[in-house]
């Protein structure tokens, strides 16, 4: 049978996998997409390259937080989550009830923009609902330092988060990801050729959103603090924040910030 023609069902079965309404019928359909990519020797990668060749795939995703502003803490946060799921991201007005905000916007394969801008949201709103149960400590609260002090404790929580999403999705920059192979070469010609075939997929993916999107480019910042005790407070809580790939979405109140 056609290569083609075998993606095409296996497509199709994936979508009946999904299927919440049948539970019966979307196992089955489940059981005979991986019977077909194993007698076919097919990878999801395969799929997914496939899928890159059409541009309706390719999409831009607002998350469901806006800002008159948006902070430089949450920036670092919507950068990490976008290099961890294959996508770029950057910030875009909108106008509503008469007020200019800003808005994040995720730009990339369909399936890794909708779960990067769904965990983007979550960790964002936990963030703030623990940010608003801080009780600024002496002699920041007599100071009148209680500003600084939680301005300080964001940008500690937000460095923890970047800092866990990269090393929990395994993202950082190309060398890094050069030094990791010559520190630990893989152990088979199979999981080699895997290894391969996921990088190749990763350059198809940023290939594909720089066609359609255009390029982009991210600066860098330094992280300003007049407290250390508010970092050090923030990343010590920003351990708790959950960052798996078992987070269920379930209905968070998501926080619109001003």
């Amino acid at each position: 049978m056609n290569i083609q023609k075998i993606k095409e069902r296996i497509k199709k079965l994936l979508a009946m996998s999904q299927d919440s309404s049948s539970p019966h019928e979307a196992a089955i359909a489940a059981g005979r997409v991986q019977k077909l990519m194993a007698d076919y020797n097919l990878e999801m990668a395969d799929l997914i390259a496939q899928e890159l060749n059409d541009e309706d795939n390719i999409i831009e995703f607002r998350v469901n937080i806006r800002y008159k502003r948006i902070p430089s803490y949450i920036g670092w946060i919507e950068v990490a989550v976008a290099k961890a799921f294959n996508c770029e991201v950057k910030g875009g007005g909108e106008k509503k009830d008469g007020h200019y905000y800003n808005q994040t916007i995720f730009y990339g394969y369909k399936t890794d923009v909708e779960v990067a801008s769904w965990l983007c949201s979550y960790i964002c709103a936990q963030l703030e609902r623990m940010a608003k149960q801080v009780k600024v400590p002496e002699p920041y609260a007599s100071l009148g330092l209680g500003r600084r002090y939680m301005a300080d404790w964001r940008k500690g929580a937000a460095n923890e988060i970047c800092d866990r999403v990269k090393n929990f999705y395994g993202t950082g920059s190309s060398q890094e990801a050069q030094d990791q192979e010559v520190e630990k070469p893989a152990s088979s010609i199979n999981q080699q050729a895997l290894s391969i075939k996921q990088q190749t997929l990763v350059t198809l993916k940023k290939d594909a959103i720089e066609k359609k999107f255009g390029r982009f480019s991210y600066g860098t910042s330094k992280t300003y603090r007049y407290t250390h005790d508010g970092m050090s407070a923030g990343r010590q809580a920003a351990e708790s924040i959950k960052i798996s790939r078992d987070i269920q979405k379930k209905n968070i109140a998501l926080p619109h910030l001003q």
